[in-house]
Formats: structure tokens, C-alpha cells, sequence
């Protein structure tokens, strides 16, 4: 508990002796990254900063800076200097320490160095970082982080700024990076497109590949918009691999779904599509992937191939995808999966191990808080068995914070703990007023919402369980008829879920049903339904496709905040109902 807690006064020994005698406890990587933090700034004997990096290289830039700090100590200064330039190039520093890295190491940058540097902190929208750094370099440089910081904050000088400095920097890619966003915002679409695909991009793209793939995504869901499909697919296409993995499946898919349904070109698709298996073992992925492959096949006339892709997919039946996929075989069961059973030799071996020991003390000692994100890391390395275990005793103890990350990590793994991925506990009673909204949606979106947080509190000043914000309240109150009391939304969790809920149920009348609308309608309000609505089509039309619909959402929360509650609703009537069918297709169409 101590060592998880922010107490500065922790030392780099008692870091490492903990981390060296415990190798398999979770979290480790954070108690190493500490552990680097107090080397740089608790400085060591290079032996004793040497000792520790011998067996793992340094996980932060703090940690890369120590290294480098016992390397030049020894005289190794080109080694020295590698690990200062991987520090400064991409780590998160304080002025401070940027200051302390330029007194120890300043003669070991170069202006490239910088100019990284600067960039670096472009992408991740730091401008006063940014700022910093282009002192130590040119005019232009400066006048860039000017321009980036207008079009950050939407300023009305942004345009002026970036043609002021166009012809000396309409080269660099983080000119043209703000140039391109500025252009989209504007609803340029066209002009930022044509720029995107003119630009002669430099290999230091590759190392901000993730901001520019977010750039690309939402510029290629603009063209399909108006009706450039070959030009949203050649953006696409062409992205510079991001380094997430979850960035890169997104890219993939991206492409084979506008190769498929905009292209009309089922081969190229397929080879889009099969790509994604390569890339990673997140079910959710592997079924987006296996679903689309099916429908790939489909289109191309070979049936018997697209029901072996549905079948695939629909052994994730957690995942939206896996949900769809069954729902194209006709299948109607939507049980989950049972936890493994353990013997009572094995679980009595089990519970004696030191993380189930900790997760009871924790709870014994009124420390339930740390609970959540000690078995959090737990669920990302632990064994089934071992996580079973833990899963049990959080459950037991009505912890649904706790119950949900231990069920959600093992999800993704693909271990079959999806019963306590999707607790049917965690939301107080409470008294509906108006029509009443299903359980299971409720569940589903506070899931979605809040993780089963009562004290949940977003930057939109959205509060509780169901992440009412205090202007939404007003209105359900208000359409109710009762009183609203703006401080309860925080205070009292059953408040909270009766307004979310009351919300729930008139969006549910309002969209006949249609749960696709009723989930862009909570999430990103009403005022977006009837705007892609006029773009898209009406989801509860037949004849509009509603799982593109759903993919052609402009708001990444959105489009993914709608597909992970769609399948939440599908796991919770199952949690609520082992008898209860597959109705995904249903609940997407509504009655219309």
C-alpha cells in the first residue's frame, strides 16, 4: 500500500528491493518506473544504477537519464548520449527537469535534438513544453508553435499564423500536420485531403504515426461524407503504421471496410481484413476482423467461406462483433461462457498465494479503493486459475469496480471470465419515475459510463454512475417534474441513476426503440441524432445499412462508446436472463 501510494519520501532501495524479490507481483512496472525516478534524482554510484538496468533497460525517460548519467560517469559517452536523446526526444519532463538534462547533458544535443523534441511535444498538444524547446532553435520553429497553439485553442489568427510562416516551414511535418487539422476544421475537406496526399512526408512521421493516424481517421470519415471514397481509401491506405496496437488494427480495418463498402471490392478488403489476425489477440479485434471477412466473402459470392468467418467470430461472444456475427448465422443463444471449475486441492493452493492474501488485508484494512487497480495489473499477467480466484473474492465482497477490472482484463485475454466482466450488481435500488428503462440497459451503460464508479467525475462535468451532467439533469427533472438538486448528482448514487435511467427510457420512446440512436443520443446528445441522421440515413429504415451507420459515426467515443454498450446489453439481458435470446439486429433496427 505504501508503495503504491505518492509518497515522495520512499527511497530508490526500498523501490528495488521490493521489485527484485517480488518479480511476478502486478504493478511492478510502476514500482520500476519509481524506482527510476529516485536514481535520477537521488543520485546513486554508477555501479548501483548499472546493477539495476543490467537485467531490463530503463521503462521512462527518468530512468533512461540515470543510465545515461552512471554510463558517462564511466566514460561511456556514446552510449551516454543514445539514451539522452530517447529521453529527450519523446519523454514527458518537467521544466525542471528539462533544465537539470540541459545543465548534465546539454552538450551531447543538437539543434536535431531539439527540433525532436519540439515536435514531440507539438503532437501531444504541450505547447508550453513545445515552447521551450523551440527557444533553442530558429524563428520559424517559434513561429510554428504559434500557429499550433491558435489552431489548438481555435483562435481567429490561426490562419494568418500558418500562411505567415508557409513558405519557410511548409515542409515540416508538424506545419503540415496543424495545416491539414486547421484545413478540416475549417471544413476544407477537399484542400486538407490535397495537401495530405501532395505532402512529401519525412521518415520522422513514422515516429508520430498515432497523432497523424487520428488526424487521418477523422479526415477519411469527411470524404466518404462527400462522396470521395477513393481518396478516403488512399488516405487510409497510405498511413504510416501507428505504434498502438489498437491504433494499427483500426487502420487496417479502416481500409478494408472502405475498400468493401465503398469500393465495392471484396478481394482488396479480404486482404485488409486478414491482416488484423497478425497484429493482435484482442477478442474484440479478432472478431471486428472475422465478421468483416464474412461479409467480404459474402460479397463475393462464396457463402460457404463467409459462414466459417460469422462462426469464427461469434465464438467471442462478448464482442459486438461476435454478437453481429451470430445474429448472420441466426443463432439466438447468447450465454457466456462459465468460469473454469477448480478442484478443491487447487483452490485451497490458490488462495493461500500472497495476491489473494493482499487483496483480503486490503479489504480487511478499509483499503477497498486500492483494490481496483492492484487487480487491474493482476488481471493483465495473472493465470486463469489465479485470476478466478481473485475474481471470486471481489465478488463476493459486492466490489463491482473491482469485479469489472478483473473480468475485463481476463476478457482480453480471451479467458473466460465473462461473468464477472459484466457484474449484475453495482447500481442501488432506486425508484423510476416516468417509464422505467430495462435493467439491462441501465447496467450497460453505466458499465460504459462509470465502470460502477459512484464518484466518477468527467472534464464535461458529467457525475455518478450514469455520467449525468448538471445541465441533462436539469432537463430530466424538469420533463419529470420533480425537484432538481444539482449537488445529489455526486452525493446520492440512486439520484443519479434514476435521472440516467428516466433519460434512457424517454430516449427509448423518442427512437422507437432504436437503441443505436437512444446510445448517440445519451452520449453525444439529441442535437447529433437528427444532424447524421440527415447525413447517414435513418438507422430504423430497412434499408439503411445500420452497421455502417454505426462505423460512419464522425466522434471515435461515440462510434466505440455505442458498439462496447451495444454488446454490454446483449451480456447483461444473458446476466439477467440465461434464457434470454439474441437481440442485437432487433435493438439496432428498433420499430419504425
Amino acid at each position: 500500500m505504501i508503495l503504491r501510494s505518492d509518497d515522495d519520501g520512499i527511497d530508490f532501495q526500498r523501490y528495488a528491493s521490493f521489485v527484485r524479490a517480488n518479480p511476478s507481483w502486478p504493478s511492478l512496472d510502476r514500482f520500476r518506473r519509481r524506482a527510476e525516478a529516485r536514481l535520477w534524482f537521488e543520485p546513486h554510484e554508477p555501479g548501483t544504477v548499472l546493477m539495476f538496468f543490467s537485467e531490463r533497460k530503463p521503462l521512462g525517460a527518468l530512468g533512461k537519464l540515470a543510465l545515461a548519467r552512471a554510463l558517462s560517469e564511466r566514460g561511456d559517452q556514446a552510449a551516454a548520449r543514445k539514451y539522452v536523446r530517447s529521453a529527450w526526444h519523446n519523454g514527458r519532463l518537467s521544466a525542471q527537469s528539462e533544465a537539470q538534462v540541459l545543465a548534465r547533458f546539454g552538450h551531447l544535443l543538437s539543434a536535431a535534438d531539439h527540433r525532436a523534441r519540439m515536435e514531440s511535444r507539438l503532437y501531444a498538444d504541450d505547447i508550453t513544453g513545445s515552447l521551450r524547446a523551440a527557444k533553442r532553435l530558429s524563428a520559424t520553429d517559434r513561429a510554428i508553435v504559434k500557429a499550433r497553439a491558435a489552431v489548438i485553442q481555435n483562435a481567429s489568427t490561426s490562419g494568418a499564423l500558418l500562411d505567415a510562416v508557409a513558405s519557410a516551414a511548409g515542409a515540416e511535418p508538424a506545419y503540415l500536420f496543424t495545416r491539414i487539422q486547421w484545413l478540416r476544421r475549417k471544413d476544407r475537406i477537399a484542400e486538407a485531403a490535397q495537401l495530405l496526399l501532395s505532402a512529401k512526408l519525412r521518415a520522422s512521421v513514422s515516429d508520430h504515426a498515432d497523432a497523424w493516424w487520428v488526424e487521418r481517421r477523422i479526415l477519411v470519415r469527411r470524404l466518404l461524407d462527400d462522396g470521395k471514397a477513393q481518396i478516403a481509401y488512399r488516405i487510409a491506405r497510405d498511413a504510416a503504421s501507428p505504434s498502438r496496437e489498437s491504433l494499427r488494427v483500426d487502420q487496417t480495418f479502416t481500409a478494408g471496410w472502405i475498400a468493401l463498402r465503398f469500393l465495392n471490392n471484396p478481394h482488396l478488403a479480404t486482404q485488409h481484413f486478414a491482416r488484423i489476425a497478425r497484429m493482435t489477440t484482442h477478442p474484440t479485434s479478432l472478431a471486428r476482423a472475422a465478421y468483416w471477412l464474412g461479409r467480404a466473402a459474402e460479397a463475393g459470392g462464396d457463402r460457404e467461406k463467409a459462414r466459417g468467418h460469422y462462426a469464427a467470430a461469434s465464438r467471442r461472444t462478448a464482442a459486438y462483433y461476435g454478437q453481429l456475427a451470430s445474429a448472420r448465422l441466426g443463432r439466438r443463444d447468447v450465454s457466456l461462457p462459465r468460469p473454469p471449475s477448480l478442484g478443491p486441492r487447487e483452490r485451497a493452493n490458490l488462495s493461500k498465494r500472497d495476491l489473494v492474501r493482499a487483496v483480503e488485508l486490503l479489504y480487511a484494512t478499509g483499503n477497498s479503493d486500492l483494490v481496483i487497480p492492484f487487480v487491474a495489473d493482476l488481471g493483465r499477467t495473472a493465470d486463469i486459475g489465479l485470476l478466478t480466484v481473485i475474481a471470486e473474492a471481489v465478488a463476493k465482497r459486492r466490489d463491482a469496480r473491482a469485479t469489472l477490472a478483473v473480468g475485463k482484463g481476463a476478457l482480453a485475454r480471451g479467458f473466460p471470465l465473462d461473468l464477472y466482466a459484466f457484474p449484475n450488481f453495482g447500481l442501488p435500488n432506486y425508484a423510476s419515475v416516468g417509464p422505467k428503462a430495462a435493467a439491462s440497459l441501465v447496467y450497460a451503460v453505466a458499465r460504459a459510463e462509470s465502470a460502477f464508479d459512484k464518484g466518477a467525475q468527467s472534464p464535461a462535468k458529467a457525475s455518478g454512475l450514469m455520467q449525468v451532467t448538471p445541465a441533462t439533469g436539469q432537463t430530466i427533472a424538469r420533463r419529470l417534474g420533480i425537484a432538481f438538486e444539482p449537488g445529489r448528482l455526486r452525493s446520492d448514487p440512486a439520484y443519479n441513476v434514476q435521472l440516467g435511467s428516466a433519460e434512457l427510457a424517454d430516449l427509448l420512446k423518442t427512437y422507437d426503440g432504436n437503441h443505436v440512436l437512444v446510445l448517440v443520443g445519451y452520449n453525444a446528445g439529441r442535437g447529433r441524432v437528427k444532424q447524421w441522421i440527415a447525413r447517414y440515413g435513418d438507422p430504423r429504415d430497412p434499408t439503411v445499412d445500420v452497421i455502417d451507420w454505426v462505423e460512419r459515426i464522425p466522434f471515435t467515443e461515440t462510434r466505440i462508446y455505442v458498439q462496447r454498450v451495444m454488446e454490454n446489453l446483449q451480456a447483461y439481458r444473458s446476466r439477467f436472463d440465461e434464457r434470454a435470446p439474441l437481440g442485437i439486429e432487433a435493438d439496432m433496427r428498433g420499430a419504425h
